[in-house]
């Protein structure tokens, strides 16, 4: 389960799916300067789970000469998933100043329609106001996941426009429009104002129903998220003799939890909606949804980018560490020594098998997942005895 308030490497690089390299405190020692970046992202014999890392360590210093870097790394790959994830922290960046190179890709129908579709979702979250007419341009696209993108796209600049305007001219505005959340990162949408425990019924059911328009499902996903890791923070902060009511609001951490992935395995209306769902329950971490991901990311009917996306999620939920299983129990009954146990060999043991998937994209993201647990315990040897 994830930790709020905790300053760790996976806190300081959001949306990383693979840590630092030494290990513990975050420090100048374990992250790369951007000489180091240069060197690994702009040669062809760095492995994938570097290079990613590589990316965040971008993202962490943050400046115009990373972006730029960043940017001609595109040059030196032909990986999808690689390509992928360096669009997806130049959005997570938010400088224009890649945005001409977005909008190239974007318009490039030679490109693989995840990459495609994750230049639609960095341009929003860059949230530059002349790019709403070019996620336009878009929404006939013969790509189901661009047209779905651009679509939403479109919606989080007319709302950042919008926004924008009302605080020109000084008139209130729904605090909730801001995309940013207790993980750092940019969401393509902003989560539903009814972020209250309350409404959680009623927000799952949002969540299920395809008939509700993508950006209410979107926005209803994540504020989801963001009541469970409301109650999350709240559960670390009381004391031994709150575990009756601590262990009521594990059971609706759960159900959240359960939702999101229910979401995302039965869902037949959008592969976009769906790689969603698993992005956040790679966020959460949530151990309970640890089967359900399994059987996403086995599932080879199912879209690459789904799969990539259930396989980077396995990765961080089975990188819950059993040997720290006395303080999980501490907040959520289920972490059990024995759950997390089975949680962690399942996870490996899926990870590994996909890890030589026919779909280049599927089996690079299993090899990414399999290095997040890696980085997390030293060894995965020492999990499978």
């Amino acid at each position: 389960m994830v930790v709020i308030n905790e300053i760790t490497p996976k806190a300081m690089l959001p949306g990383c799916p693979v840590k630092p390299l030494g290990g513990g405190e975050f420090s100048s020692f374990n992250i790369y300067s951007k000489e180091k970046i240069r060197e690994l992202l702009l040669s062809h014999d760095t492995d994938i789970s570097s290079k990613i890392r590589c990316l965040f360590f971008g993202r962490f210093h943050g400046d115009e000469e990373s972006a730029e870097m960043l940017s001609k790394s595109l040059d030196y790959s032909e990986s999808v998933l690689f390509r992928h994830e360096v669009l997806y922290v130049l959005g997570q960046m938010g400088l224009k100043s890649p945005l001409t190179r977005l909008y190239e890709i974007l318009a490039d129908e030679t490109e693989h329609p995840m990459v495609r579709h994750e230049a639609g979702e960095a341009i929003a979250a860059i949230g530059d106001d002349e790019s709403l007419e070019i996620v336009e341009k878009y929404l006939n696209d013969n790509s189901p996941a661009v047209r779905e993108t651009c679509y939403l796209a479109a919606h989080s600049l007319r709302l950042k426009r919008e926004k924008r305007l009302k605080e020109s001219n000084k008139q209130d505005i729904d605090t909730n429009i801001s995309n940013i959340n207790a993980f750092n990162t940019r969401d393509p949408t902003p989560p539903k104002s009814s972020c209250e425990v309350s409404h959680i019924e009623s927000l799952a059911s949002d969540l299920l129903n395809e008939d509700l328009q993508l950006e209410k499902r979107y926005a209803a996903l994540f504020a989801l998220r963001n009541i469970l890791t409301g109650i999350i923070d709240s559960n670390q902060r009381k004391s031994l003799s709150d575990q009756y009511d601590q262990q009521i609001d594990n059971d609706k951490v759960h159900f959240i939890a359960g939702e999101i992935a229910k979401a995302m395995e039965i869902d037949k209306s959008s592969a976009v909606f769906r790689h969603e769902c698993a992005f956040v329950l790679g966020q959460i971490q949530v151990i309970s949804t640890a089967d359900t991901l399994s059987r996403v990311l086995s599932n080879q009917s199912e879209e690459s980018m789904v799969r990539h996306e259930a396989a980077f999620a396995l990765g961080s939920v089975g990188s819950n560490d059993p040997r720290c299983s006395e303080n999980l129990e501490k907040m959520d009954k289920l972490c059990t020594k024995k759950e997390l146990d089975r949680v962690r060999k399942l996870s490996i043991e899926t990870l590994l098998k996909y890890s030589n998937d026919l779909d280049i994209i599927v089996a690079e993201s299993c090899i990414v997942g399999l290095q997040t647990i890696m980085d997390e315990t030293g060894s995965l040897d020492i999990l499978l005895e």
